[in-house]
């Protein structure tokens, strides 16, 4: 099984070479495979993942370094390393740039918004001036068959446990750039579309089109990328709007939102994390005390040293001061391993009403964190798409830069395996809510809003 699994790996690695060969800076076949022989000594050496995942990846690696039997260029080297590191199902293991010198290319883009449908990649916007009815199945974009191309989608994002749902909320923002870079940002796109004799010739576009948001909403409190606001649709429901955790003090601004509440006898709070990637542990902290009425803990677990020897020096340095010295009356060792614990205390003011919490594949790492203890630890309703943060726990907390020696790929690596105080078992799938909601293709044109659709209902009931 896990053989089949690696070969249709090298497959899809093979076409991607093949579709990215306009690039022309290239390595040695001695050098990529050194690349990836110290990427695979780092993930099982350094890695705080599953050993059956670090396992999948390492022979998807093995896999890909034995189809080098040449130099390689640079750019799909890169993409197939991050191809076979989404095996890891890890959130926080990004492959995220080449820290050398590249030819620059023109970001050529296609003119048109897609989405993928059980299975099945789709038109559903774009240029106006192009005659669709839309959705229309795609079936060769530059003669590369459109399943193909949905297997890289799925794999351009990694997300704790897997998540088709994670990679088919980022192919509606951002499908027109990464199928255009897989196939090497060409001048001209030629799209087939299922049930029509010609393609659609549509030269590329050099920004995409986006239509202008009228955001006619009037935010109570606002703080970055943060808004809290009354409900046009239902004058009972309040929702605070959280775009991501940022590493700024928010206090103040949740004191402000938690005080309106109070005053008013506002009974049904809405938490939107959909699109929130995350942020910092103590921004969550804060405002889960208003929700908890009792102390309760996480942990950060390592093994110790485990990936200094692959990391960026100057990382494992500023990582030591701040877990060793600045951190250390936290920690407990037990044979090599380092466990770092952390309280989540409540505040005086409590809210008691109804909380709907809002997820979908992209609400990741600290915002399915707050999911996760907002439905555990005040019965609040999860409603969306399963999230891309492990339900029992997830990596990350600090990270190791790794650079791989040659090709100079930068890679964000985790360092420590975060265990939430009620995780239950080693499964790193996501977050699950309480109902799930789907969207077909007409929604997603019409960008109906289905979470808040069902907030509205269980109120009105």
């Amino acid at each position: 099984m896990l053989t089949n699994h690696v070969n249709r790996i090298t497959l899809l690695i093979s076409m991607i070479c093949l579709l990215q060969s306009v690039y022309s800076q290239k390595i040695s076949r001695e050098e990529a495979q050194a690349d990836v022989t110290f990427l695979q000594e780092a993930l099982t050496n350094g890695h705080p993942g599953s050993k059956k995942e670090i396992t999948q990846t390492v022979q998807a690696l093995e896999g890909f370094k034995n189809s080098i039997t040449d130099s390689v260029d640079l750019r799909p080297f890169f993409r197939n390393v991050r191809y076979c590191v989404t095996q890891l199902n890890c959130v926080h293991t990004a492959v995220d740039k080449i820290n050398r010198p590249l030819n620059t290319l023109q970001l050529n883009l296609l003119p048109f918004d897609f989405a993928i449908d059980e299975g099945k990649l789709f038109l559903i916007g774009g240029d106006s001036t192009y005659t669709i009815n839309y959705p229309a199945e795609v079936v060769l974009v530059n003669k590369t068959p459109s399943s193909q191309l949905v297997d890289l989608l799925w794999h351009y994002r990694s997300s704790d446990g897997n998540l088709i749902t994670t990679n088919n909320s980022y192919v509606p923002d951002y499908g027109y750039y990464f199928i255009a870079s897989v196939l090497g940002f060409p001048d001209t796109f030629s799209i087939q579309l299922a049930g029509k004799t010609k393609p659609i010739i549509a030269p590329a576009v050099l920004k995409k089109q986006t239509t202008p948001q009228v955001d006619s909403i009037t935010s109570i409190y606002a703080f970055e990328d943060c808004r809290f606001y009354r409900s046009r649709d239902d004058s009972s429901v309040y929702i605070l709007d959280i775009d991501g955790f940022a590493n700024h003090w928010f206090r103040p601004f949740y004191k402000n939102v938690f005080d309106y509440l109070e005053k008013n006898n506002i009974n049904n709070l809405v938490i939107d994390l959909r699109d929130n990637l995350g942020g910092n542990r103590n921004n969550v902290s804060n405002l889960l005390g208003y929700f908890l009425d009792s102390t309760q803990q996480y942990q950060f677990i390592k093994t110790n040293g485990a990936a200094s020897q692959y990391a960026d020096f100057k990382i494992i340095f500023l990582q030591f001061l701040r877990f060793n010295i600045a951190e250390f009356y936290r920690c407990k060792y037990n044979n090599g391993q380092a466990t770092f614990t952390y309280n989540m205390r409540p505040h005086k003011l409590q809210y008691d009403g109804n909380v709907y919490v809002l997820i979908n594949g992209k609400s990741a790492s600290a915002s399915a964190i707050t999911a996760g203890y907002l439905n555990q630890y005040c019965k609040a309703i999860l409603i969306g798409e399963e999230a891309a943060g492990g339900n029992n726990g997830n990596n990350g907390g600090s990270y190791a830069r790794l650079i791989l020696p040659n090709s100079k790929i930068d890679i964000r690596f985790p360092v420590f395996h975060l265990k939430h105080d009620y995780a239950t078992s080693d499964d790193t799938g996501g977050v699950l809510p309480d109902i799930t909601t789907t969207y077909s293709l007409q929604e997603l044109i019409q960008q109906v809003d289905k979470e808040m659709g069902v907030v509205y209902e269980l109120v009105g009931n």
